[in-house]
């Protein structure tokens, strides 16, 4: 992404000058009000500026690019998630695992159907990128262990395919939050872990043919 360098109306031309913590709640908050207004590929680091009420250069001061300052903003809006207690049972792991990382404000919500609404080759690849390293399979990987730690225990068949059944909640998660516009319900994340998540870790015939 260029970086435009015509001249901006400086902050303290604003009104009071906001620093810190003040500072980058507002520019959070414009991120997320463009990514839910225009999605991330539309998005542009001027239109966040003007949301914010900052001129460009504050922002381009303490981030490079769009990917670096959406990537960098919406983080710490994401919950922080908890591995469960070893030992835990396969379905109270993964209630508690998908209610946290579905638990997020305004921001992460927006961020993602924005992302959901583009393509791969439309969207910001180094942002992408990140949002996979960063994001997605940390949280995969943690789903993951809980079924690894079930079928070592004997609550599901050995072979069951660990990787799939992880992306199994996200994915039907993800489908409410696109079509609600909001977090998941309680209710709803119980649903699909006990209609479909365990009756199908829990069936021989899901086990990984390669195992």
């Amino acid at each position: 992404m260029s970086i435009s360098h015509s001249r901006d109306v400086p902050d303290s031309a604003r009104g009071t000058r906001r620093r810190g913590a003040a500072l980058e709640s507002a520019i959070g908050k414009a991120v997320s009000d463009e990514l839910e207004d225009v999605g991330y590929d539309a998005a542009t680091v001027e239109g966040i500026a003007k949301r914010a009420g900052v001129s460009r250069m504050s922002i381009y001061r303490r981030w490079k690019s769009k990917a670096d300052l959406v990537s960098s903003t919406f983080s710490p809006w994401l919950p922080v998630l908890h591995p469960a207690q070893e030992g835990v049972p396969l379905r109270e792991g993964l209630l508690e695992l998908l209610l946290q990382m579905y638990s997020s404000g305004a921001a992460p919500l927006s961020l993602l159907r924005s992302l959901a609404a583009g393509t791969a080759s439309e969207a910001d690849e180094r942002f992408v990128q990140r949002l996979r390293n960063e994001v997605i399979k940390p949280r995969l990987g943690m789903l993951e262990s809980l079924f690894v730690a079930a079928e070592t225990r004997g609550e599901i068949p050995r072979g069951a395919d660990a990787a799939l059944l992880a992306s199994a909640g996200p994915a039907l998660l993800f489908q409410i939050v696109l079509t609600t516009g909001a977090s998941p319900k309680r209710e709803q994340v119980e649903a699909i872990i006990d209609r479909l998540i365990l009756p199908a870790a829990r069936a021989d015939e899901f086990a990984d043919p390669s195992a």
